[in-house]
């Protein structure tokens, strides 16, 4: 699995970066983007609530 975040949605919160730092990484404005990695059952935990927490649901699954 991995993830996308929405780049009209994010409003830069920075929650996800914060939750699962390995997964997601901020652009020059400080709007997030998903790092194209597969997630590991390891990692599926936080990057699950990041999916959860970010404010304005900019994040989804991409199997």
């Amino acid at each position: 699995m991995r993830v996308r975040v929405d780049p009209v949605k994010c409003q830069g919160y920075a929650v996800c970066g914060e939750v699962a730092p390995r997964h997601f990484t901020f652009d020059d404005w400080g709007f997030a983007q998903a790092k194209p990695v597969d997630i590991d059952l390891e990692s599926m935990g936080a990057v699950e609530e990041a999916i959860q927490v970010c404010p304005v649901r900019a994040i989804r699954r991409i199997l």
